[in-house]
């Protein structure tokens, strides 16, 4: 599953239930696949997003290494 969704959904979330539809939010996701680093970077920009994090780095399979490096351009 790409994590897009989830991810795209807790974003939209937590800007209504602050009622600040325009409030600056770091997504948060916890990619298994590179679909999945490709879709947490589709958030990042429909959202405009302050960034991002990947929960976690030290455990992340070594597949998803090139795609989180992508990230970093």
């Amino acid at each position: 599953m790409v994590v897009i969704g989830p991810a795209l959904d807790n974003t939209h979330r937590v800007r209504r239930n602050l009622d600040l539809l325009a409030a600056v939010v770091q997504v948060i996701g916890s990619p298994t696949a590179p679909a999945d680093i490709e879709g947490l970077r589709r958030v990042f920009v429909e959202t405009a997003g302050t960034g991002g994090s990947v929960y976690d780095w030290a455990t992340a399979a070594g597949v998803l290494y090139p795609s989180l490096r992508s990230l970093f351009r």
